[in-house]
């Protein structure tokens, strides 16, 4: 995986969305877990890997933090997943994606994706 390429990603993620103001990205290609910065503690390490366990790409992660939703899965191929975590606000419930806010936000995320390939090869 280019991790060059999937910084750039998370780049274009946080310049695109910026009501969303994405703080993470984590990629799970087997037992490997990428972050964009240091967490101190493992939440983002289990939802990527219950993400992968499963098998729910495409599906609202909000199973990950019960106070909120605050992360979408979505899947590349049947091995590679990334999970984005969303700010901090949305995580404790303080502004929660409505279902018609998840859409958009997955749209954007996926045209994203087509424009940065080099992230995934």
């Amino acid at each position: 995986m280019d991790y060059q390429g999937l910084n750039q990603l998370f780049d274009n993620l946080n310049k695109s969305i910026p009501e969303v103001n994405l703080i993470s990205i984590l990629t799970v290609d087997g037992l490997p877990i990428l972050s964009s910065q240091q967490e101190d503690d493992n939440t983002d390490s289990l939802s990527a890997l219950t993400a992968l366990m499963c098998n729910c790409a495409d599906r609202i992660a909000g199973c990950f933090e019960p106070a909120g939703l605050n992360g979408a899965v979505v899947s590349f191929n049947d091995q590679n997943y990334t999970v984005i975590k969303l700010s901090k606000d949305y995580a404790l419930g303080i502004k929660t994606p409505t279902s018609i806010e998840h859409a958009w936000l997955m749209q954007r995320v996926r045209q994203l994706v087509q424009t940065t390939p080099a992230a995934f090869n």
